[in-house]
């Protein structure tokens, strides 16, 4: 039986080691998120913030079907444009106001604090900059162009 190169075995071990971080996490997130009121809004966001990450980096897995121009990068942004308007609108209807930090307080209701946590969390890792701007250093001329301006 032919010997696994190291790089597989480290593939795995850093996806172990992710969930793993993750679930314990996740279980301090709740602990917090039930004692701490005053920190309930950042520790769930911290909580929904690796499901973006995780969402972003698998189907980003994909762009190799298309060298030309990063479709699946350019679908996950344009959905978490979707998903993260969608909520400012339900938040602003809810609460009559966009601006979420006004909304942490200790008594304010659950459903005003899990759409900001989800805005900041999720929202914000599945639509990262960082990915945006490598992946468009690593296009060539025009391809960059192209995609820089269809994402804006």
């Amino acid at each position: 039986q032919e010997a696994k190169p190291i790089h597989m075995h480290l593939h795995k071990l850093g996806v172990f080691s992710s969930w793993l971080g993750y679930i314990l996490c996740t279980i301090a997130g709740i602990l917090i998120t039930i004692w701490v009121v005053s920190y309930r809004m950042v520790t769930l966001a911290i909580l929904f913030a690796p499901f973006g990450t995780f969402i972003r980096f698998y189907t980003s897995q994909f762009n190799k079907n298309f060298p030309k121009f990063p479709l699946m990068t350019f679908a996950v942004n344009v959905a978490g444009c979707i998903i993260f308007q969608t909520l400012i609108v339900t938040l602003e209807a809810t609460t009559g106001t966009s601006n979420y930090s006004l909304l942490v307080s200790s008594d304010t209701p659950s459903a005003q604090i899990y759409i900001p946590a989800i805005l900041l969390g999720f929202c914000g890792c599945l639509t990262t900059v960082s990915t945006f701007v490598n992946e468009t250093r690593s296009l060539l001329l025009p391809y960059n162009y192209f995609y820089g301006g269809a994402t804006f």
